[in-house]
């Protein structure tokens, strides 16, 4: 039997008030009913004091250098000793930089061959190899992170089914401590479906290098991103919009992190599907305006703009443009604001704790933090091109 875990019915709640006993340390703070009665809650008093003050300063940067210009910035990585790598999507290589933004090499190349990529899904590490997920040739490869030379690669056993309405292929992975690989699978559309498209969900299957196969079972089942859809017999259009909810999921320290971006709601599930525990921070999501969305929209050709037009917009934006958690198992996300320009930061502890609160511009999007140290993708404002940047709390 499949395990699956249930997304909670999103709506209106009724309000009540949860005290939690003195030996939690947890505030008095009105939440809905359906999130207090989770097991093993931890609420976080958004008016405390952050532990962190100030705005994280930046310490190195990794991008375009003399020798080397990025093609296309997919994502990075960072592995355990402090290292860069971008995925580049044009030139289809790994570029590697140092700790303090020093170029120091390429992995792989563009290609079909062992060692080459036709495109860079994801990236992991254990401490001797790096691994890389390529979609398009369907591998997954090895290579030495002292030499950077190829390795091996291990196919991976997907068959794509086009029955049901959607398209559900492999997008990225983790490295689990067996060894075996955590697959995370992503969900397309399909023209000439008429599926209910709200039923959508994201999957996790564990791939079993021992006999190369991957499970049947899901490691865990969570709601797909919502996106706007017109299907015309055989045609279809998609579009992602930014205030449609999405999900954020992450494995981390053994665990699968979810937060869905209706709410500041994040749960930890084990790789049975069994939840863990549950985070919640009281937010008042930011108000939606229709019209100004709308015109957002009013240069596009059709049906991009009649798609927009004729949606059923919610009344606020989602509560956050990111989320995800660090090595330390804090949670970071990135807040919508009244500013349009800008979003506010924040961390909390798995005990409740306000860590971190600043505010940062758009343009600079949190989207990993290790070993203390807070990375970005972000816009050169002198050059205009993208580039990772490296911050640290003084």
């Amino acid at each position: 039997m499949k395990r699956s875990i249930v997304k909670n019915q999103l709506g209106i709640y009724l309000l009540l008030s949860l005290y939690l006993c003195a030996c939690n340390t947890q505030p008095d703070i009105d939440i809905p009913e359906e999130i207090a009665s989770l097991e093993n809650l931890t609420v976080v008093d958004p008016d405390s004091d952050p532990i962190q003050t100030g705005a994280p300063v930046r310490t190195a940067v990794y991008g375009d250098t003399e020798d080397v210009i990025i093609g296309a910035l997919r994502f990075f990585e960072t592995d355990h000793l402090g290292r860069v790598f971008i995925a580049d999507g044009s030139l289809l290589v790994i570029h590697a930089y140092d700790p303090d933004g020093n170029y120091i090499g390429q992995v792989g190349s563009e290609g079909d061959g062992p060692g080459e990529f036709r495109r860079i899904n994801s990236i992991t590490f254990d401490d001797t190899y790096l691994h890389v997920m390529d979609t398009e040739t369907l591998r997954i490869s090895r290579f030495d992170l002292n030499t950077f030379e190829y390795v091996d690669a291990r196919d991976l056993p997907f068959t794509p089914d086009f029955s049901g309405g959607y398209f559900s292929p492999p997008n990225s992975f983790d490295l689990l401590d067996n060894g075996n690989y955590l697959i995370h699978f992503s969900l397309g559309f399909v023209s000439g479906q008429e599926e209910e498209d709200e039923n959508r969900n994201l999957t996790g299957r564990i791939m079993d290098l021992t006999i190369n196969e991957i499970q049947e079972e899901f490691v865990y089942s969570l709601p797909a991103n919502e996106a706007l859809v017109r299907r015309e017999g055989t045609s279809l259009y998609a579009m992602n919009v930014p205030y449609k909810r999405t999900s954020h999921i992450h494995y981390n320290n053994g665990q699968i992190f979810h937060g869905w971006s209706e709410e500041l709601l994040f749960k930890w599930y084990d790789l049975t599907g069994s939840t863990l525990r549950s985070l919640y921070v009281p937010y008042n999501n930011v108000p939606l305006n229709r019209d100004e969305v709308v015109s957002e929209y009013a240069d596009r050709d059709e049906p991009w703009r009649s798609m927009v037009r004729n949606d059923q917009m919610p009344e606020t934006w989602p509560s956050f443009i990111e989320a995800f958690p660090d090595d330390e198992m804090r949670v970071w996300a990135g807040l919508y604001t009244d500013n349009p320009d800008s979003y506010t930061w924040q961390a909390y502890t798995i005990d409740g704790e306000l860590y971190a609160s600043f505010t940062w511009p758009r343009s600079k999007t949190l989207k990993a933090v290790r070993n203390g140290a807070l990375y970005t993708i972000e816009t050169d404002p002198d050059t205009d091109l993208r580039q990772v940047a490296k911050y640290r709390f003084q």
